[in-house]
């Protein structure tokens, strides 16, 4: 389309599983470049394994991704140095300091050694710990520890951010602060993922949104084309994942028809839903409990 901006993330039918276990499911969607993409879903939707296959430690079974216009399967080496993941659980060295720990993994990203103490205090103040530079790792608060993996992510300068629940178990105001820093992330032309279960914080930072549901992208796109006037993330989360369990269970779980075609995916629903005004009128519905999808 004439005048779109710059695609910074395209998957297309990524598959993967562990034994019999098959956590993604086809995922396909597009993530704008500058844009701070909310990855929505529940607990085993498969966020974490879509991040880690994007990141490049984990390899799909089927599909492709690229990234920054690196393939996730053949282009290791250029993906690392153009993505930064923050895994929702990392590890720290307790002994060393914010800066020496920071340091370090800039010497890991083959950063010249006269670059780094520039580097350093440079991501410091953008994660405001610059007063906590000479306090150990494990002398810092949680907050201020994930303010720190996030600056360790960026010690490489990326163009694209991939983060895996980050403001998880952080108190109200930690977390504020945390994405306080997604929003100006986004603002310096960052490319952002976000990958959340809490949909209020997805819907306070992101500039567009991915539902992910068992595996598949049940719909993707910004906060405008999902949502409309009147609607809400939560809201637009339940009508979607419940036709996409519809469908299944009416199709009897399969990703296909009989005839081999991929099944229709919920958004074309919504789409033709939206143009009878069903979905909107559900979505302004007060009582959510009582929200039900009605199928075309």
């Amino acid at each position: 389309m004439a005048g779109a901006p710059p695609v910074a993330v395209r998957a297309q039918a990524l598959e993967k599983s562990f034994g019999a276990a098959r956590a993604l499911r086809g995922a396909t969607f597009e993530v704008a470049r500058g844009e701070v993409f909310g990855l929505v879903g529940p607990n085993g939707a498969g966020k974490t394994t879509l991040l880690m296959v994007l990141a490049g430690l984990c390899r799909p079974d089927a599909g492709w991704a690229e990234v920054a216009g690196a393939n996730v399967a053949t282009e290791a080496a250029r993906l690392h140095r153009l993505v930064g993941y923050m895994p929702e659980h990392f590890g720290i060295y307790d002994s060393m300091t914010a800066s020496e720990y920071l340091s370090f993994y800039a010497s890991c990203y083959r950063i010249p050694r006269r670059k780094i103490e520039r580097a350093v205090g440079d991501l410091l103040a953008v994660v405001g710990l610059v007063p906590k530079r000479d306090t150990t790792v494990g002398g810092l608060s949680r907050g201020m520890r994930q303010r720190l993996c996030l600056a360790r992510s960026l010690v490489h300068d990326p163009e694209v951010l991939l983060l895996d629940e980050p403001a998880s178990g952080l108190d109200p105001r930690a977390r504020a602060e945390l994405l306080e820093l997604v929003v100006a992330l986004g603002e310096m032309g960052k490319t952002v993922v976000l990958a959340s279960q809490i949909l209020a914080e997805l819907a306070e930072v992101c500039t567009s949104f991915g539902i992910l549901h068992e595996g598949s992208m049940a719909s993707y796109g910004t906060a405008e084309e999902l949502l409309g006037p009147g609607a809400d993330l939560e809201g637009l989360f339940l009508c979607l994942t419940e036709a996409a369990s519809d469908q299944e269970a009416d199709e009897g779980g399969s990703a296909e028809d009989p005839s081999g075609e991929p099944r229709e995916c919920a958004l074309q629903h919504v789409g033709r839903a939206q143009e009878r005004g069903d979905l909107q009128e559900e979505l302004q519905d007060g009582n959510r409990g009582e929200q039900r999808w009605r199928r075309p």
